[in-house]
């Protein structure tokens, strides 16, 4: 952060390219290449990221409820001491975000991997925090750890979420999501994700609360970017799981009717569902988008038939999102949990694609429209769809769906529907 300010501070230096007398033709000759930056702060990456770690350890031990006060360290943190703490504590309230940000980034283009072994030579002893000189063996093996690393980063994340103050600004709400889409890019967060099904329930609750009480276009679509990533971590660890329950068991067919959400009663239940929880997440964005999509609205004697009408442009890419994160929800399941969501997931991407297929001035297909045509193909091709002991079913969930869509293409219907 330090090096970034200097650089917007301090002038670049002229870049000479040929004649003086072309400095007129060349005007961004005296303008670095966008790039320059990151040559200069690369070689202090491996130390800057062990002060961010550090900071944010700082900063997650801060915001501990007061009750937790004797966990404090009693010598100080990384960045702090005793006298300075409240001091600190002002400050990391408005730099955390962005070092989590940091620090996620970091952490996807290493693997999680910081060598703490590795000397800072830049910085002398009495230049470095006391919690970074002679750490004991517990701290090595915290800082080595990739679970506790996720633990810091998740709590750290998970608390701001649950509780942003009104005066938070949104920047912050932006960074945090933006660490932890970028986090849950990476093969060890994505695993840890997927076997810890409660705290990835957890998250999605969290995120549906911030929806309440921040809803800019920009946060709501980076909170589908981390339920998606959420999402997908979860159908891969399945799919392993599926793989391998096949070759222990020669390919019964049996052993893998079970696994996935809902067993074999289809059960989903509320706060220990992944999928039940995305499904109230997504459900939510739709309507708050899309009110026609609830059925009571509709049902309501105030209520007036809306027309088909275009949507803004972000409020499009959103509710594409949102489709997409829904095709994907029966692959989670087994066959009895994916025929128990299937009629509300059908319901909902044919419902986007009545409410959104209006001709175009220039004919083009609203982004809603390919999304929710693109889902219903996903569900179509789903290999859950040759399960012997659902196929009648699914098939005829599918019958009906393509049936009403065919009949919201019908031209004696409305001349504003594509067909």
């Amino acid at each position: 952060m330090k090096i970034k300010k200097e650089a917007e501070a301090k002038p670049a230096k002229p870049v000479r390219r040929g004649d003086e007398d072309e400095d007129e033709d060349d005007l961004g000759a005296d303008v670095l290449p966008p790039d320059s930056l990151i040559t200069l702060v690369q070689p202090e990456l491996p130390s800057l990221s062990r002060l961010w770690l550090a900071m944010l350890r700082d900063y997650a031990l801060l915001t501990l409820p007061a009750e937790f006060s004797s966990q404090l360290p009693p010598d100080g943190g990384a960045f702090y001491t005793p006298e300075t703490i409240d001091t600190a504590r002002l400050h990391y309230r408005s730099s955390w975000a962005p070092v989590l940000h940091a620090v996620a980034l970091w952490l996807n283009s290493n693997g999680f991997e910081v060598n703490d072994n590795q000397e800072d030579h830049s910085l002398t002893p009495s230049k470095v925090p006391n919690a970074l000189q002679g750490s004991s063996s517990s701290a090595k093996m915290l800082e080595d750890s990739v679970k506790d690393r996720m633990h810091l980063m998740l709590g750290v994340s998970i608390e701001f979420l649950c509780f942003p103050r009104p005066e938070e600004p949104i920047e912050h709400v932006m960074s945090c999501l933006q660490a932890l889409s970028t986090l849950l890019e990476t093969p060890c967060a994505k695993t840890h994700m997927a076997e810890d099904q409660l705290l990835a329930v957890e998250l999605l609750n969290v995120l549906h609360r911030l929806l309440l009480t921040r809803d800019p276009p920009a946060v709501q679509l980076q909170v589908t970017t981390v339920v998606q990533e959420t999402i997908r971590a979860a159908v891969d660890h399945l799919q392993q799981q599926r793989a391998n329950r096949g070759k222990e068991d020669e390919g019964e067919k049996d052993s893998l009717t079970g696994l996935g959400e809902g067993g074999d009663t289809g059960e989903l239940v509320p706060g220990k569902s992944l999928v039940y929880a995305a499904m109230e997440l997504l459900v939510f964005i739709l309507v708050r988008h899309i009110p026609q999509l609830n059925s009571r609205v509709k049902e309501s004697p105030s209520h007036a038939p809306l027309r088909p009408q275009r949507l803004p442009d972000e409020s499009a890419r959103l509710v594409a999102n949102t489709v997409s994160i829904l095709a994907e929800l029966p692959s989670l399941c087994s066959p009895a949990g994916a025929t128990t969501i299937l009629p509300t997931v059908l319901f909902l991407i044919t419902g986007v694609l009545k409410e959104t297929a209006i001709k175009a001035p220039d004919n083009s297909v609203p982004v809603p429209v390919s999304a929710a045509l693109q889902g219903i193909k996903t569900i179509i091709t789903s290999p859950l769809a040759q399960e012997e002991s659902i196929q009648t079913q699914w098939t005829t969930l599918i019958r009906s769906s393509l049936a009403s869509v065919l009949e919201y293409s019908h031209p004696g219907k409305a001349n504003t529907y594509m067909h």
